[in-house]
C-alpha cells in the first residue's frame, strides 16, 4: 500500500498478475510469465498488456508498479525484465527507458527491451 496524490492504492501481485487498486477497483495491471525454461536457470519474466485506466494516466502509475514488481522480482530470484513496446508508443518507450530498460531488438512494429535486476 503507498500514497499517491493522497490516494490510499493498493499494490498486488497474485500469480502471473500485478494489479494496482483504488478504492477496491482496478486501475492498473498486467501480466508476468517465466520465460527461461530451463529450472536451473535464473528467472527472466516477460511483461505483458501493460495497463493504467485512462483517467489515471500521467500520475506516475505505471512507473510505481514497475518500481514496486522489480523490488518484489529482486527477492525471487528473476535475474530480468523483457517486456514489447510498439515503434510509435514514445510515452511508452520513454518510461520504459526512464526505469532502466534497455532495447535488445527490433522490428518493424516493436521493440523488445529488458531490464536487468542488480
Amino acid at each position: 500500500t503507498f500514497k499517491n496524490n493522497r490516494k490510499k492504492i493498493v499494490f498486488k501481485v497474485s500469480n502471473n498478475f500485478v494489479e494496482l487498486l483504488w478504492k477496491n477497483k482496478s486501475i492498473g495491471s498486467f501480466l508476468f510469465k517465466n520465460i527461461e525454461n530451463d529450472n536451473d536457470k535464473p528467472k527472466v519474466y516477460y511483461i505483458s498488456n501493460l495497463s493504467i485506466t485512462s483517467i489515471h494516466r500521467k500520475q506516475g502509475l505505471a512507473a510505481i508498479m514497475l518500481q514496486k514488481f522489480i523490488e518484489v522480482c529482486k527477492s525471487k530470484n528473476v535475474v530480468a525484465l523483457e517486456l514489447d513496446v510498439e515503434t510509435h508508443n514514445a510515452a511508452a518507450i520513454g518510461l520504459y527507458n526512464k526505469i532502466g530498460f534497455k532495447e535488445i531488438k527490433q522490428n518493424d512494429n516493436a521493440i523488445r527491451m529488458r531490464y536487468i535486476l542488480q
